[in-house]
């Protein structure tokens, strides 16, 4: 048995919980994921994830060292249990990052995502499907990316009971009470997208679970018509197909939906800050020539007085000259809101 001692707990659902610890026989840092006993049916079950992460072995899953019944070493975990000794990701999810931040930086978003459709589609190649797949099961290391948490991975052959997963990334038809497949890992997908780039709030259920499960069958949630004023029509038409409610009309497999998302421009990154009553985002976009420097654009939304203003400069932050063509005072803040969005959807799409 691995010699672990226990750092501190880095995790916890239904399931168990997950401790970060170090594993004194090879010096080294871990992710242990530790079940009681009583939580599952028999040992067979518990091994179950362990063998499937040790067939998928992938530069996008995580690795698994071990699993193992009986008392462990170490500090606060004192009781016998059941373990999966795993990879650790010292970044944590990218659940992790969008509570602090309000969304990914796109190019880092598509960057990541990417990453998570490698694994989903050796998985799938494979014959298993995920069930659970969201921003809190992606994990990040540096530049690092891995698809975690298998838990509930079944053989495609079998699917999947109804209800497997977290209900906010489930598709139409599982909140139906149908049977998983490949359709309902790549719904999954298009939700964690749509969350990474627009933030959590865009995905975020304060309520009863029933009327969630009736918003998702009936495509009313996640609402397919909010975004980020910075995103633009080609990327909005990628996240909806993804998460279409008919399964037949989302991508046919994940290696489709990763081709769409990677062939969609992107040449402008944007973050947010909010001062007083003033939204100020800066955007840092693509030079002429992949890797060069490009120009930095400023835009300020005063919604009181229905204010829009943008500045650019080819790359000192200094030198800001107003865009008069695309500043303006409106009528109202439908008006404002809607030139905002053509603005930036603009400069995200064109870098101009």
């Amino acid at each position: 048995m691995a010699n672990l001692v226990y750092i501190e707990r880095i995790g916890g659902g239904g399931f168990g919980e997950v401790w970060k610890a170090r594993d004194r026989g090879v010096d080294a840092l871990r992710a242990v994921k530790i079940v009681e006993p009583s939580a599952i049916p028999s040992l067979k079950d518990f091994n179950d994830e362990a063998r499937v992460l040790n067939e998928l072995a992938h530069d996008n899953i995580i690795t698994v060292y071990g699993a193992e019944p009986g008392p462990t070493t170490g500090t606060t975990p004192d009781v016998d249990m059941y373990v999966i000794i795993m990879e650790y990701m010292d970044d944590g999810s990218l659940d992790d990052a969008l509570q602090k931040e309000a969304f990914l930086p796109l190019r880092e978003a598509v960057h990541r995502f990417s990453a998570a459709c490698f694994a989903a589609a050796h998985a799938h190649g494979k014959g298993y499907i995920h069930r659970d797949i969201k921003p809190a099961n992606i994990l990040v290391s540096d530049a690092r990316t891995k698809l975690s948490d298998f838990g509930l991975c079944v053989p495609g052959a079998v699917g999947g009971a109804s209800g497997a997963g977290t209900l906010v990334y489930a598709a139409p038809e599982v909140a139906d009470g149908n049977p998983t497949t490949v359709a309902t890992d790549i719904y999954s997908l298009g939700v964690s997208l749509h969350e990474l780039i627009n933030g959590s709030s865009y995905v975020e259920w304060i309520g009863d679970e029933d009327e969630l499960a009736e918003r998702i069958s009936r495509g009313r949630f996640p609402a397919r018509d909010e975004f980020q004023p910075f995103v633009h029509d080609k990327l909005k038409r990628v996240l909806r197909k993804a998460m279409h409610v008919d399964a037949s009309k989302r991508y046919a497999d994940v290696d489709e939906l990763r081709h769409a998302l990677e062939a969609v421009p992107i040449k402008c990154n944007w973050t947010l800050q909010s001062v007083g009553n003033e939204e100020r985002w800066t955007g840092l976009a693509d030079g002429p020539k992949p890797g060069s420097p490009g120009g930095i654009f400023q835009v300020t939304v005063r919604r009181k007085s229905r204010e829009f203003e943008l500045r650019k400069c080819k790359s000192v932050p200094g030198d800001m000259r107003r865009v008069n063509a695309d500043c303006g005072t409106f009528a109202s803040l439908t008006a404002l809101g809607a030139h905002q969005r053509a603005v930036m959807a603009r400069v995200t799409e064109t870098g101009k």
